[in-house]
């Protein structure tokens, strides 16, 4: 039975943020430059880095965490765009069965909402 799909680019709505949009801003503001970084992760030059800013490979998943630690990013946050833009049935499988990621700003966020409701179940409403 084939669950998982190869990689590869998924069209999604306008405004959703993609891993390419993601680290193309995150390098724009990281101290390193992008020949650094393929080096950290094990690369003769920054072409690879080019190419993955550009949407035009996806990233490898076991890069995921030394990339995002090299740009100064959650590495869950990185993991899970690239997870919902090039392995959506994974993404899907692992929401599924292990849960949705929290990047570190969420899980902060959820603590202090425990807090607030000292670890009550709160119930969200919509609004009208």
């Amino acid at each position: 039975m084939h669950i998982i799909s190869r990689p590869g680019s998924v069209s999604r709505g306008a405004g959703t943020l993609t891993a390419s949009v993601f680290l193309a801003s995150a390098l724009s503001t990281c101290e390193h430059k992008q020949t650094d970084i393929a080096k950290i992760l094990g690369y003769a030059g920054p072409n690879i880095i080019s190419m993955w800013k550009k949407g035009r490979t996806p990233i490898p998943l076991n890069k995921v965490p030394d990339l995002a630690e090299a740009i100064g990013v959650d590495p869950r946050h990185l993991m899970r765009l690239v997870l919902q833009d090039h392995y959506p049935e994974l993404k899907s499988v692992l929401d599924a069965t292990v849960g949705c990621t929290l990047s570190r700003n969420e899980q902060t966020l959820i603590e202090h909402l425990r807090a607030a409701t000292a670890d009550g179940d709160p119930v969200c409403q919509r609004r009208s």
